[in-house]
């Protein structure tokens, strides 16, 4: 599959009937708006359980529509508020027989953000960028991958405290950084201790089980002892 041929093409017959309203980017090139499907099929290799997959100003929906190709028992959502390159990511799935996929029209100003597991963001700094990490901090446990836009976005996200980068992935497409950077929401355990949760623990063995959150009481340091199971773990064991 060319996926570098198939969206250039559609690009160029997309972007005349683009309305230029203020952050749609109409004029700008096929390279500034959009990610290389070399970089996005390196991203999508690198992470770990993706689940459902989230980009958020998804222009025709490129890196969906390669996941969902590549990961058919996976889903993805586009989402974007530009109506012409929504309907030609629509049309894309419709020819290449993608099913594992949801186009959304969305402002991100002022709609809700899809529900998924992992957000993908190529985006720059402002009013956006606040609101969207201001919704996804709603969330208990949420994946952001991120590519730097404008050489301002990995600086301006170093200073979420609630943002912990947990993985550097290389691309071949420059940009201003060489790397797609995983943020993860960083865990305050505090906040689940009167919560039903399911936690991940990793234990010194390596082996990984599961805890549930509900009774969760902090002893000292970083150690904190569970109800069910009866055990305590030290809060770094959390996944």
């Amino acid at each position: 599959m060319n996926w570098h041929e198939l969206f250039r093409n559609h690009f160029n017959e997309v972007e005349p009937r683009v309305a230029g309203l203020n952050g749609d980017y109409k004029g700008s090139s096929f390279e500034a708006i959009y990610t290389s499907s070399d970089d996005f099929t390196t991203i999508f290799s690198a992470l770990n359980n993706p689940g459902v997959l989230a980009d958020l100003g998804a222009g025709m929906g490129q890196g969906c529509l390669i996941y969902s190709f590549l990961y058919p028992e996976s889903k993805s959502i586009a989402v974007e508020f530009s109506a012409p390159r929504l309907e030609a990511g629509i049309q894309m799935a419709q020819t290449l027989g993608i099913t594992n996929i949801e186009f959304q029209h969305k402002n991100l100003l002022t709609d809700d953000l899809p529900l998924a597991d992992t957000y993908f963001l190529y985006f720059p700094t402002g009013i956006v960028l606040d609101r969207i990490l201001s919704e996804l901090y709603k969330k208990d446990f949420f994946q952001l991958v991120v590519i730097e836009s404008h050489g301002d976005l990995f600086p301006r996200l170093a200073k979420e405290d609630r943002l912990e980068c947990v993985q550097e992935i290389g691309l071949k497409d420059k940009r201003h950084a060489g790397v797609a950077r995983v943020y993860k929401k960083r865990l305050n355990l505090h906040d689940f201790s009167f919560l039903h949760r399911y936690l991940t623990v990793r234990d010194q063995n390596g082996e990984e089980w599961i805890g549930e959150s509900f009774g969760l009481e902090w002893q000292s340091q970083n150690l904190f002892s569970l109800l069910t199971p009866p055990r305590t773990i030290n809060a770094s064991q959390v996944l």
